[in-house]
C-alpha cells in the first residue's frame, strides 16, 4: 500500500510544498490531515506570480496572497519573492511588501514589469532583511534618511531612480551591489556612477 503523503516528515513536506504551484497545493492540502491544512503560511519560501493561470482575476490573487501573509502563526519568510506581470498601485505593492517584512522576510524579490514603487517605510527598520532584488521597477525618490540596517546585498536590474542622491546613503553599507541593465540616459548613468562611487 502505498504511504500517504500525511505520513511523511514534516520537514520533508515543508521542502516538497514550494515547488508546486499554490493552486495545486492547495488543492493537495484536502489530501493531508487538519494540522496541514493552508501549508503555504508555514513554509519558508515563497514566489505570488500573478500571470499563473491558477487565478481568475486581480481579486482573486490579491486575496489569496493577503490570506496566505496574514496568517497570524506564519512561519518566519527566508525567501519572498513577488512577480507582478498587470498594473498595480503603488499603495497595494507596498502591503504586500509590509507583510513580507512583519513576517522577518530575509530574501525579497520583487518584479513588477514597470510598476512605480515607494519604498515601504517599514524597509528601513526591518532588521532581518539581507539581500533586495529589483526587478524591472520604476523607484520614486528615497528619504535621505532611509536606510537598510541589516542590507547586505542589493540587484537591480532595469530600475530606474527618479533620483540618485537617496540611492548612495542606502548602498554604502552594503557588501554586493549589482545594477544591470540600466536605462536611463547617458548622462543619468554616469551621474548615477559618481554618486556611488564617491
Amino acid at each position: 500500500e502505498e504511504p500517504s503523503i500525511s505520513e511523511l516528515p514534516e520537514d520533508l513536506i515543508l521542502k516538497i510544498l514550494p515547488l508546486l504551484p499554490f493552486y495545486k497545493e492547495s488543492v493537495a492540502t484536502h489530501l493531508l490531515t487538519k494540522r496541514w491544512e493552508d501549508p503555504w503560511k508555514l513554509v519558508p519560501d515563497v514566489m505570488f506570480d500573478d500571470g499563473d493561470e491558477s487565478y481568475e482575476s486581480f481579486v482573486t490573487f490579491m486575496s489569496f496572497v493577503y490570506g496566505s501573509l496574514l496568517f497570524k502563526k506564519s512561519q518566519i519568510l527566508e525567501r519572498f519573492h513577488l512577480m507582478l506581470n498587470q498594473k498595480y498601485a503603488a499603495s497595494d505593492i507596498n502591503f504586500l511588501v509590509k507583510l513580507a517584512v512583519n513576517r522577518s522576510v530575509r530574501k525579497l524579490r520583487i518584479q513588477t514589469f514597470g510598476n512605480t514603487l515607494e519604498l515601504p517605510s517599514c524597509l528601513s527598520t526591518c532588521v532581518t532583511l539581507k539581500s533586495l532584488v529589483l526587478h524591472q521597477v520604476r523607484i520614486k525618490v528615497v528619504p535621505p534618511c532611509f536606510r537598510f540596517p541589516s542590507l547586505k546585498s542589493l540587484h537591480l536590474f532595469s530600475v530606474k531612480f527618479s533620483g540618485y542622491e537617496s540611492l548612495k546613503t542606502t548602498s554604502t553599507h552594503l557588501e554586493i551591489m549589482e545594477w544591470r541593465q540600466y536605462e536611463g540616459t547617458e548622462q543619468k548613468r554616469h551621474m548615477a556612477a559618481y554618486v556611488l562611487a564617491n
